[in-house]
């Protein structure tokens, strides 16, 4: 072997090995959390759930109010972080174009109704945020979805530049958790626009608790990591849940809103 051929192999090994290490250095990287994603799936199913149980507070005592009447114009109801309250409006059809609020009330840090309910005989001009919010819902709620409930709750939060619409299938037991069906419908920020849309599971999986239920074990094919969907319904479960990521076969405890770091399955083992 002449100096030119040692040479070009030796040229030929560094090379590789350079490749060789570029690969393993972008996959470690690839294995890595989302740190920033993992936060802000946090806050946002705490946000979900929170404004989900002020919209449940309020409904409570809204739908005992309404006469037949009004029950067949109000369409629904948004929800509005202001004040340190959330306030809930119930909004529908009035005697001309649009959509007017038709009941509001608010549900303090406590979780419990704050003041009274105001109830309109005439109902009221919706803000510009209350709006637009109702628009995202009617927007969200008329999206061609596959149904894992025969009743859809939902939450509107606003994002930059438009608005968020959770559609969270709903159930009448109190020892049924319906997981399965939850959705997310974006839109532009008049509300009108969906921009996107996703969910956030593939099947209508619910899990039946008990008074031994200590946590939920969930498969989740969708995404390497959990997402707010998750925490959200950690959180309305009251347990906790460990999911099972397969994309990179990771075990993901959440407990009491928080993502806890991530375990190999197999170093479960």
């Amino acid at each position: 072997m002449d100096a030119t051929t040692r040479q070009l192999n030796q040229l030929v090994k560094i090379i590789h090995a350079a490749f060789l290490a570029t690969v393993t250095a972008a996959a470690a990287h690839a294995q890595q959390p989302d740190q920033a994603a993992l936060k802000a799936a946090e806050e946002r199913g705490l946000q979900i759930y929170i404004h989900d149980h002020a919209a449940s507070i309020v409904s409570d005592e809204v739908v005992p109010l309404m006469t037949s009447t009004v029950r067949q114009r109000v369409k629904g109801y948004i929800t509005e972080a202001k004040g340190g309250v959330i306030v809930v409006t119930f909004y529908g059809r009035g005697e001309g174009d649009g959509l007017y609020a038709w009941y509001r009330a608010a549900v303090g840090p406590d979780g419990r109704l704050f003041g009274t309910v105001s109830q309109y005989e005439v109902p009221q001009a919706l803000s510009e945020y209350e709006e637009r919010a109702a628009n995202a819902r009617e927007t969200g709620m008329n999206f061609e979805f596959q149904p894992c409930a025969q009743n859809y709750n939902s939450v509107v939060l606003p994002k930059p530049g438009g608005w968020q619409v959770y559609l969270l299938p709903g159930t009448t037991q109190d020892d049924v958790v319906p997981y399965g069906g939850t959705y997310r419908v974006d839109t532009d920020a008049t509300g009108r626009i969906m921009t996107a849309n996703r969910a956030f599971s593939k099947s209508c999986i619910s899990f039946q608790t008990n008074a031994d239920t200590k946590a939920l074990t969930v498969s989740h094919l969708l995404d390497p990591q959990p997402t707010e969907a998750h925490v959200f319904w950690q959180l309305w479960s009251g347990h906790s849940i460990y999911l099972i990521t397969t994309q990179n076969s990771l075990i993901w405890p959440i407990k009491e809103g928080r993502i806890k770091p991530a375990e190999k399955i197999d170093d479960k083992n």
